[in-house]
């Protein structure tokens, strides 16, 4: 099977697809240290459930509000904080204790050749991560793969997003900021999170990593091997 030949946009999830992640370490981890950012009105468990809580309401979006600011009233009540106080501390967290969890994180092969190669073609390219984090945290990681230089048609930041995947409204507004249909996309990812994107039309492309879960539901990627089998592809 061949990619299509009206493909002009390319799709590429974060982490698993561009990093090598361990997960459950730097959840766990993460959330840790951003527990001693607030105020210590809550055990870490109770802060764990809370942050966590927040988070799917992010996921669960149907508000029409952007992402960032849907968690910010769900998390923020319980510290008696203003949305400014609230940002500041966590774009703080973020230029400070955050980068310690590097640790966890590797840049899958050839991330940065990749990239590279697929604006050489002439694709749009985006990242398509989750968008459940702030600018801060996002531009982090794409710095630890190596790819943060790009100047990249769409970034889904959760400060500029209304929906998550894996939702399909998600890809329609992906879609929508880009000006590309469906048909025009190929999704690249490691989960069925991406994998989705086959019912609106996109092409995807399955690239194996320890958190690939796919489901009975799951679409079958049109798609699988490494990035390196991606430039063959394109």
């Amino acid at each position: 099977m061949k990619i299509k030949s009206d493909v002009k946009g390319i799709l590429f999830d974060l982490d698993g697809t561009l990093l090598d992640i361990h997960l459950t370490k730097f959840n766990r981890s993460y959330t840790r240290n951003l527990y001693e950012y607030f105020p210590s009105l809550m055990n870490f468990d109770q802060f764990f459930k809370h942050y966590m809580a927040s988070i799917q309401k992010m996921i669960n979006n149907t508000t029409g509000k952007a992402n960032f600011d849907v968690f910010l009233d769900e998390f923020l009540p319980p510290f008696n904080l203003t949305r400014e106080e609230g940002e500041s501390i966590l774009r703080n967290y973020y230029k400070n204790d955050y980068q310690k969890l590097k640790k966890f994180v590797n840049p899958r092969p050839k991330p940065r050749d990749t990239v590279q190669y697929v604006f050489k073609k002439n694709f749009q390219v985006v990242i398509a991560t989750i968008p459940i984090f702030m600018r801060d945290a996002i531009n982090a990681r794409m710095n630890w793969a190596g790819i943060d230089d790009f100047q990249f048609d769409l970034i889904t930041y959760a400060e500029d997003f209304t929906t998550c995947k894996p939702n399909l409204n998600y890809y329609k507004e992906v879609c929508s900021k880009i000006g590309l249909k469906p048909e025009e996309c190929l999704v690249v990812g490691d989960e069925h999170n991406e994998m989705v994107a086959k019912s609106l039309g996109c092409q995807t492309f399955l690239i194996k990593s320890p958190m690939t879960h796919l489901k009975d539901d799951t679409p079958k990627p049109d798609f699988v091997g490494n990035l390196q089998d991606l430039i063959k592809l394109l």
